[in-house]
């Protein structure tokens, strides 16, 4: 049996990486990737059971539209979203760029463990 996966872009690598310990009780992959363009081919090219992204400056719009690729090339794969500045106009974009789980930095560490594990490990949710 293969092991979830989870993918996370540059920025909520370290974000997941905090993680691990609950990973490696779960028997969790986390693989990154360091561009866009990577990250867009691996979503859809790699077994892999969730996308997380970070928009840790001003680049939310960018992370968006890749949100938007990835669903293109990946319709059913859960995508989360961590930002650092948060609006109403902000969710309800991440929302229509087919975001599933949306938090706001800092982290609810508990909160976020919870929905990376709803999507991962359906026993538990």
């Amino acid at each position: 049996m293969r092991k979830p996966t989870i993918l996370a872009d540059k920025n909520a690598f370290p974000i997941c990486k905090s993680y691990e310990r609950t990973f490696y009780h779960h028997e969790i992959t986390l693989k990154t990737e360091g561009s866009r363009s990577g990250l867009l081919k691996a979503a859809g090219d790699a077994p892999c059971d969730l996308v997380v992204l970070a928009a840790l400056k001003e680049d939310d719009r960018n992370i968006l539209e890749t949100a938007k690729r990835i669903r293109g090339v990946n319709p059913n794969i859960p995508l989360l979203l961590v930002t650092h500045h948060s609006s109403e106009d902000l969710a309800i974009a991440a929302l229509k760029a087919g975001i599933n789980d949306y938090f706001r930095y800092p982290l609810d560490r508990k909160e976020f463990e919870n929905s990376l594990l709803s999507f991962l490990v359906p026993s538990l949710s």
